[in-house]
């Protein structure tokens, strides 16, 4: 049953995903987003060359998603202190399969350097994009592709004067401390309930 116990507590990053989202919103609500048109919604078509929004600009295949954050909800925030806004200003269509791995690059440089990057929030150096594309290896070429897509729409939001990603408010920070403790408190009476349950 320990086993299971620790599963249980250890599952609360599921669902800071969610108090996450809904804070996004709020901060939409507190400090106002550039609206995001139709104009917008058909550039990004264009910049990704796709026909619409539910196609993934990286395989081509049909998604039945809504897409994936581009700047990550919670992922990012322990490297850069910010964490990604939920709305389409932070929305790349790409099919669930590819979540997030896409955007994980790992490949080594002429010189031997072996590069890691995430470009949800990395950009590569120049050095770096030149050599993926003009890489005669098809996986570093296509790296170089999909940054490509991705740098250009950061660009484009960038010039719109939206954003895709924030710092806390003190505010939220008291509200996701204060959830985890109380996540953590309702699982610890749970299981009392359950030890006190007479076989």
């Amino acid at each position: 049953m320990e086993k299971e116990k620790k599963a249980a507590i250890s599952r609360h990053g599921d669902q800071k995903y969610y108090v996450s989202k809904i804070l996004s919103k709020k901060y939409h609500m507190m400090y106002s987003n550039v609206d995001y048109t139709q104009e917008d919604a058909q550039k990004k078509l264009e910049i990704l060359e796709i026909s619409n929004n539910k196609t993934c600009f990286i395989s081509g295949d049909d998604c039945k998603g809504v897409g994936d954050h581009l700047y990550e909800i919670n992922g990012y925030h322990r490297y850069t202190g910010q964490r990604g806004i939920d709305n389409q200003w932070n929305i790349l269509p790409v099919c669930g399969v590819l979540n997030k791995t896409y955007k994980r690059f790992k490949f080594v440089m002429p010189d031997g350097n072996e590069v890691s990057k995430d470009i949800g929030y990395q950009n590569l150096t120049v050095d770096e994009y030149l050599f993926l594309s003009n890489s005669q290896n098809e996986e570093y070429y296509n790296m170089a592709y999909i940054f490509t897509k991705v740098f250009e729409w950061k660009e484009y939001v960038k010039s719109r004067g939206a954003y895709i990603s924030y710092n806390e408010p003190p505010e939220f920070i008291e509200i996701r401390n204060k959830f985890e403790l109380n996540y953590k408190k309702l699982w610890n009476e749970t299981f009392k309930d359950i030890e006190n349950i007479s076989i």
